[in-house]
């Protein structure tokens, strides 16, 4: 018993040293993995339900496209940072007669300040030198939601607002 025991032990092991090869493979209900070309320059095709065609990807400059449902594996290359949004917090909203806006980052160029109504129609357009915080007399305006949009040089920011 004890031999019969060593040896499902090693039989395991073998199974298990051997099987520690990376290998990316389609599972599911239909499709399949096959491995083609020579030793040198060996090409993985795979295939899942409802696709036949062929897995590819088309690069734009910093766009990239991915075609199919298998997709190849994610290599990040650069990561970009989006420098065009404004940090900012606006209170209260739902505002009733004044809006304070507290932008919270150091803003050195003239602020702009546009309000639209759910029509598209500008309702308010000032334009002020740069400031942290502001606030914004909305007593002139009838109850509605409203879109807020403040700009400083290259940057904007964006928020609905709803005047009671």
């Amino acid at each position: 018993m004890k031999k019969f025991g060593l040896i499902l032990i090693a039989i395991c092991t073998m199974g298990y040293c051997n099987a520690q090869e990376i290998s990316r493979s389609t599972i599911g209900s239909a499709g399949g993995t096959a491995t083609i070309g020579d030793d040198d320059n060996p090409r993985v095709v795979q295939q899942s339900v409802g696709q036949g065609s062929v897995i590819g990807s088309f690069k734009n400059g910093k766009t990239q496209i991915r075609q199919g449902f298998i997709q190849p594996p994610i290599t990040v290359r650069s990561i970009e940072v989006d420098e065009s949004t404004l940090n900012a917090d606006i209170f209260p909203n739902p505002v009733e007669s004044v809006l304070n806006i507290v932008l919270n980052e150091a803003v050195e160029v003239p602020i702009s300040l546009i309000i639209y109504d759910m029509l598209g129609r500008v309702v308010y357009d000032k334009e002020g030198p740069a400031q942290q915080q502001m606030s914004l007399d909305m007593t002139s305006l009838s109850s509605a939601q409203y879109i807020l949009l403040i700009r400083a040089g290259k940057k904007q920011f964006k928020a609905n607002l709803i005047k009671r």
